[in-house]
C-alpha cells in the first residue's frame, strides 16, 4: 500500500507543479491588473486618456452594430444596442467634461478594440458585419463591457487618489448595469446554431 502512495505521489507531483499560481491568478485576475494599470496611470489625466479610449470605442461600435441589427429587422436587439451607444456617448461626454482644460493624452482603441486592431477593406468589413449574428455581437460587447469595468476596478483597487477612485468606481457600477443588460438580452436568445453538433433525429424515430 506504501509503495502504492509514494508511486500516486510521485506522478502527480510533476505535472501539478505550476497549477496552484494558475489557479491562483485566475482566482485573482484584478490583483495583476491592478498592478498593471498602478505603472501605467499616475495622473488624472492617464486615468481620463484611457476611458476617454475606452468610451469612444463603445460609441462606435454599439452604432455600427445597431445599425447592423436594424438592416437584418432585428429590432429588439437594434434597440439595446442604440440605448448603449446613447448612455455611452452621454458619459464620454461627461468625461470629456470634466477634463476640462486637462492635457489629455489622445490614446488609440489599443487593448480595449473591441474587433481586429487592424484597418480591414471596407467590402471586407461590410461582409462581416452582414454575417453578424445578435449573439455574435452581444458577446463581443460583452467582452468590451467586461473589459470596461475590470480596467476602472483596477484603477479603483490601485489608486492613491481619492477624487479619480470614487470616479473609477462610479464608472465600474456604470459598465456593470450595461453588462446586466446585455447578460439578459443573451438569456433571451435562442441558443445559437452550431453545425458540428449531432442533430437529433425527429420524435418517433430511431437514430
Amino acid at each position: 500500500m506504501g509503495k502504492i502512495m509514494a508511486a500516486r505521489s510521485s506522478k502527480s507531483t510533476p505535472r501539478g507543479a505550476k497549477r496552484p499560481a494558475a489557479r491562483l491568478e485566475r482566482a485573482h485576475p484584478k490583483k495583476s491588473t491592478a498592478a498593471k494599470f498602478r505603472k501605467r496611470i499616475r495622473t488624472p489625466a492617464d486615468f481620463f486618456a484611457h476611458a476617454i479610449a475606452i468610451e469612444r470605442e463603445a460609441v462606435a461600435r454599439y452604432t455600427e452594430f445597431a445599425q447592423a441589427m436594424s438592416d437584418h429587422g432585428l429590432d429588439a436587439t437594434a434597440s439595446l444596442f442604440q440605448r448603449l451607444a446613447r448612455f455611452e456617448y452621454e458619459h464620454l461626454d461627461s468625461i470629456l467634461k470634466k477634463t476640462g482644460n486637462m492635457a489629455v493624452p489622445e490614446l488609440s482603441p489599443g487593448e480595449y478594440a473591441w474587433l481586429d486592431k487592424g484597418s480591414p477593406e471596407a467590402a471586407a468589413r461590410e461582409f462581416v458585419f452582414r454575417l453578424l449574428t445578435p449573439h455574435d455581437a452581444l458577446k463581443i460587447a460583452l467582452q468590451g463591457e467586461r473589459r470596461a469595468r475590470d480596467y476602472f476596478a483596477a484603477i479603483r483597487e490601485s489608486t492613491a487618489d481619492p477624487a479619480i477612485r470614487g470616479l473609477a468606481r462610479e464608472y465600474a457600477r456604470e459598465e456593470d448595469v450595461h453588462i446586466a443588460w446585455i447578460e439578459r438580452m443573451l438569456d433571451q436568445l435562442p441558443a445559437p446554431y452550431h453545425p458540428s453538433r449531432k442533430k437529433l433525429p425527429p420524435s418517433g424515430f430511431s437514430a
